[in-house]
């Protein structure tokens, strides 16, 4: 968080021009982004607190309202220090009160909780650029009276040019919020709960429908002909017939075989390759199963030593162990491969 005020924060003078906040913006958001930093989560955060510096001093209405509190954010600041003679105290402070924020509703903020404002922040996925909304969010250390307005000058020092709303903690320093800035641009922490559980919801909703109609896509494009079918009938029967508790435990031992592998390996369609070392050709991943849409295990780089346990010449794929990591990789990608079957 930020000990200075968003001017000395992003070193520009408080008359700087846009252009002039722009660049400084632009040079702060280089160095603390993500990609840049080892510490992602403290980029993260860092990023969050820029990008609302940033949205506020951008935005001539928001920028005019924050220059109108620094002289109240110096109040605060320097109580301990103020050597003038103190009026007497007022008390023109609430513990609670009801608000209309910028989701047009109304509900309550209270002392000692947090409000939210929503920042665009900049993400990357495998290359890809994009920007998400993302909440900042400052705690709320006192609520100013609105049935006590016409004492807020007085009692301060400071001639406020519109309702101040709140005192909020941003960091080392002491935040005034308007009335009008609050329902234009902020969130009471009840809003942002609710909006935080319809966005989980969401995006659950979005998971199993995107897993239902893998699921339907697969079948559709990759059918099971009554052929195969009653392949897997037999497999199945065959398999139940040849395995013991002792020759299941032994595929377990040689080839980490899986329960689904081992049926396989029984019916004779994998092969057993019992200690062949051999060396990856090329960058790999290395999945659950023989299979193109089987889940990543996990990756493998060029010229590392890996284990072969099993072979299927259906999909041309071999088993492989490297340390801890079990799974299947293309025969391409292994360096003179060869299975002779050792299963006995």
């Amino acid at each position: 968080m930020v000990s200075q005020n968003y001017y000395q924060f992003f070193e520009v003078s408080q008359d700087a021009t846009s252009d002039e906040i722009k660049s400084a913006y632009r040079r702060l958001a280089l160095k603390h982004h993500p990609d840049r930093n080892k510490n992602k989560k403290s980029s993260e955060q860092k990023m969050k607190e820029i990008n609302f510096i940033y949205s506020i001093l951008s935005d001539s209405r928001q920028r005019k309202s924050y220059d109108d509190t620094l002289g109240a954010r110096d109040y605060f600041d320097d109580l301990a220090q103020r050597t003038q003679p103190k009026k007497t105290w007022v008390d023109i402070y609430c513990d609670d009160l009801e608000i209309t924020d910028s989701t047009g509703q109304k509900s309550r903020i209270k002392v000692g909780e947090n409000i939210y404002y929503a920042v665009d922040v900049d993400h990357s996925i495998f290359g890809w650029k994009y920007k998400r909304k993302e909440y900042f969010d400052v705690y709320v250390k006192k609520i100013f009276n609105p049935e006590k307005k016409n004492l807020f000058a007085d009692a301060l020092g400071f001639d406020f040019k519109k309702e101040p709303l709140c005192q909020a903690h941003f960091g080392e320093q002491d935040l005034i919020i308007y009335r009008e800035d609050f329902q234009s641009y902020w969130l009471t922490e009840e809003h942002y709960n609710k909006l935080e559980l319809k966005s989980g919801l969401a995006t659950a909703f979005l998971v199993v429908l995107a897993l239902v109609g893998g699921v339907y896509w697969l079948f559709a494009t990759h059918p099971i002909s009554a052929e195969q079918r009653e392949d897997i009938k037999l497999t199945k029967l065959s398999a139940g017939a040849q395995i013991t508790p002792k020759y299941k435990q032994m595929l377990i031992e040689r080839y980490d075989a899986t329960d689904g592998e081992i049926n396989y390996i029984v019916t004779g369609q994998y092969l057993g390759c019992f200690k062949k070392i051999r060396k990856t050709k090329e960058f790999t991943e290395v999945r659950s199963a023989p299979d193109s849409y089987a889940l990543v295990n996990g990756s493998i780089p060029k010229d590392t030593e890996v284990q072969i346990l099993l072979y299927y010449e259906g999909h041309k794929a071999y088993k492989i162990k490297s340390d801890d990591l079990r799974g299947w990789v293309p025969e391409r990608v292994l360096d003179n491969p060869d299975c002779t079957d050792e299963i006995k």
